[in-house]
């Protein structure tokens, strides 16, 4: 390709051989043709390079690159220090856009050239929640705060794009994080006075896999206070924003003492799993978190029949509650695809 391209699709791609073939085809069946596309293979270890390179020799749109496996903030680095379009695409390694993907999302750069960052929908790919819509669906755009970007952590949809002036100002993501990484991007470009609009139409799919434990939960929560710890300090002058902060903070605090117990719970590791749910209640200061916590002390072995009493019925009901890790989805690797090691 010799003319410069209008967008980069940046495709960061650990062990996804199965998935990548549809996830490529989803990306060169674009209505809007001006793009190329950038897969990084991020030390996988099985045929996903193979592939990735099968497509690169049938469109030379297709470029592969490949490193040592450092999670998916690295990935999408490593494509965009070699990106030459002015406008980045984010397309995981295992999910799918609808033909008309890029043509609806770039309307919005053309016709509000205030816009920075618009970010989309998609329906769930797989999962209990399979065919539903990923965010709520309207009919109209509305533009974004970093307020309600920092209030509501699903806000910003991964299928986003972004000019490249986003990069330019604030830098790209921040290889540190294994997880939230893209949460991370938006809250340092909202707060840069860089411009979000959400488009509600659902135009792609977002897999979800049926592998997801709550050693991940952990792993997913330590990510986002990692995240919400450097808001903290970049929203320092902000006092509005510096109280959602804390209270985030605190939320996620929580959530992650649950996570660890539940685990410790399962391991019957009762004496580790009782000071999990010591400080959970210490964070929430609630009736129910203190009934736990007393019985994790007293009677650990009817907590962990209640639980998973509570789990068998889940199962068999595949009942949805929105939850935190639900949102976090959105977010995180560790829950979604491409990088859970």
């Amino acid at each position: 390709m010799s003319r410069t391209p209008a967008i980069s699709v940046v495709t960061p791609a650990y062990n996804v051989a199965e998935w990548l073939p549809q996830t490529v085809a989803s990306a060169l069946s674009q209505t809007w043709q001006d793009f190329e596309m950038l897969i990084v293979d991020d030390g996988s270890t099985d045929r996903t390079q193979e592939v990735a390179r099968s497509w690169a020799r049938v469109d030379p749109r297709v470029r592969v690159l490949t490193r040592e496996n450092g999670g998916a903030a690295a990935a999408r680095n490593t494509a965009i220090a070699e990106a030459r379009g002015q406008y980045f695409a984010l397309l995981d390694g295992d999910d799918l856009w609808h033909p008309t993907f890029l043509e609806s999302q770039m309307r919005f750069f053309a016709t509000r050239r205030s816009v920075d960052i618009v970010t989309g929908n998609a329906y769930n790919l797989g999962g209990s929640m399979d065919g539903e819509p990923v965010g709520p669906t309207t009919t109209a755009s509305r533009e974004l705060s970093l307020l309600e970007i920092l209030e509501r952590e699903e806000s910003v949809f991964i299928m986003s794009i972004f000019r490249r002036a986003v990069i330019d100002r604030v830098g790209a993501f921040d290889e540190r994080l294994r997880s939230n990484e893209d949460y991370d991007l938006w809250i340092r470009a909202a707060h840069a006075g860089f411009a979000f609009v959400r488009n509600p139409v659902p135009l792609g799919h977002y897999r979800r896999r049926p592998d997801s434990v709550s050693a991940d939960e952990i792993r997913i929560f330590t990510g986002i206070l990692r995240v919400f710890q450097k808001a903290s300090t970049l929203c320092g002058d902000r006092p509005r924003e510096l109280a959602v902060i804390h209270k985030q903070l605190e939320r996620f605090e929580g959530e992650r003492f649950l996570a660890s117990a539940k685990v410790n719970l399962v391991a019957r590791k009762f004496d580790a799993a009782a000071e999990d749910f010591n400080s959970l209640f210490d964070v929430r200061r609630d009736f129910t978190s203190a009934a736990v916590a007393r019985m994790s002390r007293h009677l650990p072995a009817v907590l962990l029949w209640a639980y998973r009493m509570k789990r068998a019925l889940n199962r068999r009901t595949r009942a949805v509650t929105p939850s935190a890790t639900a949102s976090l989805a959105w977010h995180s690797a560790e829950v979604h695809h491409d990088h859970r090691a």
